[in-house]
């Protein structure tokens, strides 16, 4: 059984790497159709190709054809929804700051 101190390094370590993955050059996956307004789902249809080359649940950034960018997200090419966008601000890091804001914002929300 995983104890909680053990979640919480590993945690820490995924956040660790999230944010050098942000810090520096992310993989760049092409929108061929335009996502809905303010959805966080892309489907893997609306992409513009396959991309083998990434690993379920790489940290990717979209851009649409007139190369706008349109957000940052999760990649999943096994799934249906291949991309879950987590923000549509360019200038956003994703990180730890980033998830334990998202957090702290839903529970005030509740």
């Amino acid at each position: 059984m995983t104890t909680r101190r053990r979640q919480d390094k590993e945690l820490r370590g995924y956040y660790q790497r999230m944010e050098v993955r942000a810090g520096g050059a992310l993989p760049r996956v092409e929108l061929r159709a335009q996502p809905h307004a303010e959805h966080p789902w892309v489907y893997r249809r609306m992409l513009g190709g396959p991309y083998e080359e990434l690993e379920p649940g790489a940290l990717v950034e979209a851009y649409a054809r007139d190369g706008r960018f349109v957000g940052r997200g999760f990649y999943n090419k096994k799934s249906e929804i291949a991309l879950r966008l987590l923000t549509g601000d360019a200038h956003e890091k994703i990180g730890a700051a980033f998830f334990q804001r998202r957090i702290a914002e839903a529970v005030r929300l509740r």
